[in-house]
């Protein structure tokens, strides 16, 4: 498996996780459903970017910026590390790798 897919899966697998973990924590269903849909839509793009399709690529894409921005505009409202300013960091990360690993040339 491409190492860019794998990752995108993981962070598909936490982001589901951070969900059910938003609404056993604080009963918070938004977080509930806004953690599995994008955890849901995260592994689709990890097939998408194992499968070198461009929608495995742009899906990746578009689900990292939004979390990114989520994420830090919670984190500089609350300045919790946790899990705010942790996922932030992570969404970049994912963000930055799939930019990185990015072969136009291949991509159907």
């Amino acid at each position: 498996m491409r190492f860019d897919a794998l990752v995108v899966f993981f962070f598909g697998i936490i982001v589901a996780m951070g969900g059910f973990m938003g609404y056993a924590k604080a009963g918070s269903l938004p977080s509930l459903v806004m953690g599995l849909v994008f955890g849901i839509l995260l592994i689709i793009c990890s097939y998408g970017l194992w499968k070198n399709h461009l929608y495995g690529f742009l899906g990746g894409i578009a689900s990292t910026s939004i979390l990114t921005v989520f994420f830090m505009t919670r984190y500089m409202l609350t300045s919790k590390t946790f899990p705010s300013g942790v996922m932030a960091l992570l969404s970049v990360i994912v963000m930055i790798l799939l930019l990185s690993t990015k072969d136009t040339k291949k991509a159907q």
